[in-house]
């Protein structure tokens, strides 16, 4: 099947691939989920605790889907029971990777991961080791809050900034400062390819297009995807007819109404 990325709203993102669902920086907010198939894994990832990218009402997912696992900056707060989970009904995950505290048969629900820090997870479902479902995730240390994630799976590649933004208000010493660490972890993946990449287009910014403009001039991806809009309309097409966007314009994705699909 193609790779299917659902707009919820938002920074918010539903991916599915044939072996599970990504689900990033879901808040539960106005916009409700589409169905999703019980039977695939659900792995949300959160970047940070800002009320537009995480509630703990995310966590009353795991009674709708038991096989759902969290992947969460570690600055947000989780419920005890999900902190020290034991047992995660239908799957279980190992870590691998020097930064790794917990054993690699480690059966959990939720996995925290710090800035700079990589995480390989294999998904094995029902106790089958043979053919387990594996991502590779790594983070970017945010210049607000929380990191950013990439993550790699079956051969696709994705990244979520989360709050990783050039943070451009009006060019005050603040905003210079706030740039100069946005291109170093920009650095960090320089020459990067992704298949598709989410970054802020926040409208309240005076250099609203500068996060992605900066992102592409360093590493590269096949799809960009808008983001963090506060549900303003009228962006995307904002952004498309910059000259700046002229070796990439059919690259970004107009993203607007809550729930429309697009295909990798």
């Amino acid at each position: 099947m193609p790779t299917t990325i659902t707009y919820i709203e938002h920074s918010c993102f539903l991916i599915e691939t044939d072996a599970c669902y990504l689900l990033f920086d879901y808040f539960a907010g106005e916009q409700a989920l589409p169905t999703l198939d019980m039977e695939k894994p659900l792995i949300l990832f959160n970047s940070h605790a800002h009320h537009d990218h995480f509630s703990e009402k995310i966590f009353d997912l795991r009674t709708r889907y038991p096989k759902c696992f969290f992947v969460l900056s570690e600055d947000i707060p989780v419920p005890e029971t999900l902190r020290n989970a034991s047992h995660v009904p239908a799957f279980s995950v190992n870590h691998q990777g020097a930064d790794a505290q917990r054993s690699n048969s480690d059966k959990q629900a939720v996995c925290f991961m710090a800035a700079h820090t990589t995480r390989v997870l294999k998904i094995s479902e029902n106790g089958n080791v043979s053919t387990p479902t594996v991502l590779a995730v790594s983070t970017l240390r945010s210049n607000d809050e929380g990191v950013a994630f990439l993550v790699e799976l079956e051969g696709l590649r994705f990244y979520h900034a989360g709050d990783l933004n050039n943070w451009w208000w009006d060019g005050d010493a603040e905003d210079i400062k706030l740039a100069k660490q946005y291109h170093e972890e920009l650095a960090r993946i320089r020459g990067q390819h992704f298949d598709a990449a989410f970054i802020p287009l926040d409208p309240r910014l005076k250099g609203w297009w500068k996060g992605i403009e900066d992102f592409m001039h360093y590493a590269d991806a096949d799809a960009l995807f808008p983001m963090h809009n506060f549900g303003k309309k009228g962006l995307p097409k904002k952004l498309l007819a910059l000259d700046c966007v002229t070796s990439y314009r059919d690259r970004i994705r107009d993203v607007e109404e809550p729930g429309t699909c697009f295909f990798l």
